[in-house]
């Protein structure tokens, strides 16, 4: 950031000579004014005047070619030879203001107000690591304008050491190690995935133990069940599989239920916060059914105690 001018040629010389590609953009900055010739804020409602582009500067840039980073979805860009100033908007802040191709906003830059249309919308992918503006405008329109320039690029770990050599040769710029800052969010982001998974793994024990003891108080309920059949002729293996049967089916059913759960969940945090598209778990829908069911009739297998004849009719003569 911070490069001026005069530095932009040997900034590319160096970048070239050492097997860089990267691609300086100007900024300037400016305020949003008017929309077609009169205040912008009296213009919109009050949701849209909480939008962040209408509450401070905003840093612009010109070229006469679009991003190779970003996408098109309205309008034409505009042509080298254009004369009259013209802007490209982009997607989200177009449609949360109401704007459209045709409009003309006016841009307040340090005192001088420089109006200019709208002509395309673009789609952003801010997380690129790559300069990224709301609004740029053609060279025509702002090249007389001071401004520094901004670029970004990316070193392999074997080129570590031209940073510390573009800031001693370049001392006036600033440079921004990102990678610094992702290995410091990734620390943040492995000690909350590490908390997060204590307090599951606490929540997953308390949960088992709280469904051994259902468990142990349905088996005990189904005992009078047992020995009533074991007295009419069932052998007291056929009465313990008949409720290890019945326990795997209850597994079962549960463990589906956690599946449809847990997918929907995540689909909603896929959708809703990571702004991305839902995918299926195919290996949770076999190991989630397995271990609910192998989890039941376990449970159930060990905790559960065959009757002899004479216990059955003792259970059934006390009720």
């Amino acid at each position: 950031m911070n490069i001026q001018p005069w530095q932009t040629e040997p900034l590319q010389a160096f970048l070239q000579q050492e097997g860089i590609n990267s691609q300086l953009y100007p900024m300037i900055r400016g305020r949003i004014a008017t929309l077609n010739g009169d205040p912008i804020r009296e213009q919109m409602n009050p949701e849209q005047l909480e939008h962040n582009t209408l509450n401070r500067e905003l840093n612009l840039s010109w070229s006469n070619h679009p991003p190779g980073h970003n996408r098109l979805v309205a309008g034409n860009w505009w042509t080298r030879d254009t004369p009259d100033a013209e802007i490209s908007v982009e997607r989200e802040m177009a449609e949360e203001l109401g704007l459209i191709p045709g409009d003309r906003l006016g841009f307040d830059l340090g005192g001088l107000t420089v109006e200019a249309r709208i002509t395309s919308l673009r789609e952003v992918e801010w997380a690129s690591f790559q300069p990224n503006f709301y609004v740029i405008f053609n060279q025509a329109a702002l090249q007389e304008m001071p401004a520094t320039f901004i670029t970004s690029f990316r070193l392999t770990p074997d080129q570590n050491a031209l940073a510390t050599q573009l800031v001693r040769e370049f001392p006036s710029l600033t440079l921004i190690d990102i990678d610094q800052l992702l290995q410091q969010i990734a620390t943040w982001i492995q000690r909350l995935g590490d908390s997060s998974a204590l307090i599951l793994s606490l929540t997953l024990f308390c949960g088992a133990l709280l469904m051994l003891l259902t468990l142990r108080q349905a088996l005990d309920q189904r005992r009078y069940e047992s020995a009533l059949l074991q007295t009419l002729g069932a052998s007291a293996r056929q009465t313990q599989q008949l409720d290890l049967l019945e326990l795997m089916l209850l597994g079962l059913v549960c463990g589906i239920l956690a599946v449809l759960t847990a997918e929907a969940t995540l689909a909603l945090l896929y959708l809703y916060l990571l702004k991305l598209e839902p995918d299926l778990h195919p290996l949770m829908w076999i190991l989630l059914p397995v271990a609910s069911t192998g989890f039941f009739t376990l449970s159930g297998a060990l905790m559960r105690r065959q009757l002899t004849l004479p216990q059955c009719y003792r259970l059934l003569r006390t009720g």
